[in-house]
């Protein structure tokens, strides 16, 4: 019978992507806005030539701010991965690689809004604690939730801490 669970894969490339995406979306809304703006009031004023010269100008000025403002913001997110599958929890992040199986995890511990988890801390049968820091991806409670019950047979617990009660 073949699980209705899939693993939780999550890591940097997925925010990068969107980013990109949302860059490439900005600069063309950018340059309709400059085109319909300078088009309308050139009707009367300038020649053509001048105005896609002035809308070049305008257009790559703003795109190349715009651009390296964003570039730093992308290449300042942490370097980081997370995976949840059948035989653990893995974490690489800025402090180091955390790899841990089910049968040795006693608690999983999730700080979460209502929709998403905000960070999620493992306690392993040993005592080793890691909290990984899920505010830069969408994650549902739920799917932790069902995960562990199922890859754990039940074994590990799950504690929710909801962050808007306190």
């Amino acid at each position: 019978m073949k699980s209705k669970c899939k693993p939780i894969d999550l890591s940097k490339r997925d925010k990068i992507k969107a980013t990109v995406s949302y860059l490439i979306f900005c600069y063309l809304f950018v340059f309709s806005c400059i085109y319909i703006l300078i088009r309308d009031y050139s009707k009367n004023h300038l020649s053509d030539d001048i105005v896609w010269i002035i809308l070049l100008f305008i257009a790559v000025v703003i795109i190349t701010i715009i651009f390296i403002r964003d570039l730093q913001r992308i290449l300042a997110l942490p370097d980081w991965s997370m995976r949840i599958d059948q035989s653990g929890i893995y974490c690489n992040d800025e402090t180091g690689e955390f790899c841990v199986d089910w049968m040795d995890i006693k608690k999983i511990v999730l700080v979460h809004t209502r929709d998403s988890i905000l960070s999620m801390e493992v306690t392993t049968n040993i005592g080793k604690r890691k909290v990984i820091d899920l505010s830069l991806c969408s994650l549902y409670p739920y799917r932790v939730h069902r995960l562990a019950r199922m890859y754990s047979c039940g074994k590990c617990q799950v504690v929710d801490k909801n962050s808007l009660k306190g």
